[in-house]
């Protein structure tokens, strides 16, 4: 990290930044956000920039991290069309990683801010897109819009910034309800509490209370001396099949059929599918026969979240 972190903070929508609009639902508020940041002294010290790095263009904002006595330029870039994450789509996670791309040698970490419905999907496609990452993405959002007196948006924020600017994580994680935890092992469980998403199986790496405990121990496939790129070849015919008591083998030849080309299987428990004969005459069998004709791969994961497979 430089004696001077920065960091970038891709705002790609979400409930961070809604407002209540005349029909009294939640809405994008464009060009809000950012208006918000630079009044609020916790996500915005204009004194200390001024006074300090005053050769700064006026677009940049601060924050502190005392603990480590560390000062934190970061800005903003906002999305022309702010997205509902539930409209999420492939086009979508290569826009997001392509800016983190692009803004790769000028910033020393990421944030994206994020609307809470697809946040974790969002988080495990760029662990596997950004390639080679030497440097935090930490993807949060917030269950209460930043404008709301009880707003968890800007200690996430905060947090989120803190550990792009002054950690060196180099992965994608999700920063949520004081906790950090690793981006492709997140899952959402609460659409209400504060403490929205958690990593069965995978202990947060890092808690937020008057000090940041941790103990990063990066993975084995972190450790690469490779160029940064971004892998941008997505393929949208993929479908996650769901087993369920009653499922019939026509659900799954309709879910299986061309143009198909690849499928999570999610079994019970330590991966068991029905064994009933119209079942498995259309799966595995009907697998391996729509494999040989259209290309089809599998991968087969558990409905428990706390199994292994």
């Amino acid at each position: 990290m430089t004696s001077k972190p920065r960091v970038l903070v891709i705002y790609t929508g979400g409930t961070i930044g809604m407002i209540n609009n005349e029909r009294g639902r939640m809405a994008p508020a464009p060009g809000k956000l950012e208006k918000f940041i630079r009044s609020d002294p916790h996500l915005h010290n204009d004194e200390y920039m001024q006074s300090t790095f005053g050769s700064i263009p006026n677009s940049s904002l601060i924050i502190s991290h005392a603990q480590r006595n560390r000062h934190i330029i970061y800005k903003v870039k906002e999305y022309e069309q702010l997205l509902d994450s539930s409209n999420l789509t492939t086009k979508d996670w290569i826009h997001m990683a392509n800016d983190i791309k692009n803004n790769y040698e000028e910033y020393d970490g990421f944030v994206v801010l994020h609307g809470t419905d697809t946040l974790d999907y969002t988080a495990s496609a760029l662990s596997f897109m950004l390639e080679n990452l030497k440097k935090p993405v930490v993807v949060t959002g917030a269950q209460i819009p930043i404008f709301e007196p009880r707003s968890d948006g800007a200690e996430n924020m905060i947090q989120a910034i803190i550990i792009a600017g002054c950690y060196d994580i180099p992965e994608v994680t999700v920063l949520f309800g004081r906790k950090l935890i690793r981006g492709n092992r997140t899952v959402k469980i609460s659409s209400e509490r504060l403490e929205a998403f958690t990593s069965p199986n995978c202990p947060p790496l890092a808690d937020f209370n008057i000090f940041i405990d941790g103990n990063y121990q990066p993975p084995n496939y972190a450790i690469t001396r490779e160029e940064f790129q971004v892998f941008d070849k997505l393929n949208s015919n993929v479908c996650l099949l769901k087993f369920y008591p009653a499922i019939t083998s026509e659900v799954i030849s309709a879910v299986l059929r061309h143009p198909m080309e690849g499928a999570v299987i999610e079994a019970y428990g330590a991966g068991n599918i029905p064994s009933n004969q119209d079942i498995t005459n259309a799966s595995p069998e009907e697998c391996y026969e729509s494999r040989c004709h259209f290309g089809v791969c599998y991968a087969m994961s558990s409905r428990n979240s706390h199994s292994s497979l």
